[in-house]
């Protein structure tokens, strides 16, 4: 189901229970580098209170709120420029903070690795060249209550790490093609309040056309 239909289908209040199950207590913070063809950078997403942001590297950030509108507004610091777009900018901006990685429904190969101090259950689905991977743990700090927030990173089309797994938590993901390799890894996530400023966003920046 798309961001769109998923917005349609809920009642306000349902839509609420589903986004922002905890937000009283706390919010969601990740981070993650994703390496493309050897070429890294870090995201950065936080969900608190129907806000959610997300900043990839030093270079833009975005902000929505879902308790008034499904309106994205992008702020690209060099520029000093923000647009803001409906729902199919939500829909590009998680596409940069994705892993890329749609598991295939047939059962995967499965094996046990280490990655840093998790001892990981690794499944890899293969069809011919290709291959999708990804590493869970059950021994992550927090775990329960980081997946009260799934329903709020999936409504939000972000398929970061946390997001790929209803009984763990994902780690890494890779998927590898003949010329293509995209790997996330997560370097953190954690539950805790985040300060209001930081959903703040910037002023003086020129509105520029979406």
């Amino acid at each position: 189901m798309n961001f769109t239909r998923l917005l349609c289908s809920l009642s306000p209040l349902a839509l609420w229970c589903a986004l922002f199950p905890c937000t009283a207590a706390a919010g969601l913070i990740i981070e993650q580098e994703i390496t493309v063809n050897g070429h890294s950078r870090r995201v950065m997403i936080r969900i608190q209170d129907g806000l959610a942001r997300f900043d990839y590297g030093n270079g833009s950030s975005a902000f929505i709120d879902l308790k008034k509108q499904n309106v994205l507004t992008h702020f690209h610091h060099d520029a000093i420029g923000q647009e803001e777009q409906g729902p199919e900018a939500l829909r590009r901006a998680a596409e940069l903070v994705n892993t890329g990685y749609a598991p295939p429904p047939r059962k995967p190969e499965t094996r046990t690795e280490k990655i840093g101090r998790f001892e990981c259950r690794v499944s890899d689905w293969r069809t011919g060249d290709d291959r999708q991977t990804i590493w869970t743990t059950k021994a992550y700090p927090a775990q329960g209550a980081i997946h009260e927030f799934l329903p709020a990173l999936r409504a939000l089309q972000c398929t970061c790490l946390p997001a790929l797994s209803d009984s763990a938590i994902a780690v890494k993901a890779e998927v590898a093609r003949k010329d293509h390799v995209h790997t996330t890894t997560l370097l953190s996530a954690k539950v805790e309040k985040i300060p209001a400023d930081i959903f703040k966003r910037p002023t003086q920046y020129r509105k520029d056309r979406p």
